[in-house]
């Protein structure tokens, strides 16, 4: 049997950074890896019907702050599997961290930031920023 998720609504929005700006894959292939996790978890653990994902960047870090509108679960927890391995080990692998909140998290990770070129384009495609605005 399919199991069908909730919909979550999903706002974005971000500032200190430019369209010009590419992010290292690694960073970027985890941001991704981590977003999808948390707000994953937004619907299926605290029942949240939209989520605010704020993204800034400053030198050569990333900050991402997701907010949810769910039921707060257990900020103390315990590391299961699947905060352990899906959001630490996966932010830890590319020297940032997750800190959870009550309602969302707050991600920072390097993302050695470097400006495109003819070299670049290519393999940073995937890890552009979106434009603020």
């Amino acid at each position: 049997a399919v199991r069908a998720e909730p919909a979550l609504d999903v706002t974005v929005g971000g500032t200190g950074y430019q369209d010009d700006v590419a992010v290292n894959e690694d960073a970027a292939a985890a941001l991704r890896a981590l977003l999808i996790e948390l707000l994953r978890n937004a619907v299926r653990h605290s029942s949240a019907t939209a989520a605010t994902v704020r993204v800034s960047a400053g030198g050569d870090l990333i900050l991402v702050d997701m907010e949810h509108d769910g039921v707060s679960g257990p900020v103390g927890a315990a590391r299961g599997i699947g905060r352990q391995v899906a959001l630490h080990d996966t932010a830890e692998s590319v020297g940032g961290t997750v800190a959870l909140s009550a309602r969302g998290a707050v991600i920072t990770l390097p993302v050695a930031v470097r400006p495109p070129g003819p070299d670049t384009a290519k393999r940073a495609c995937a890890g552009r920023l979106p434009r603020a605005g």
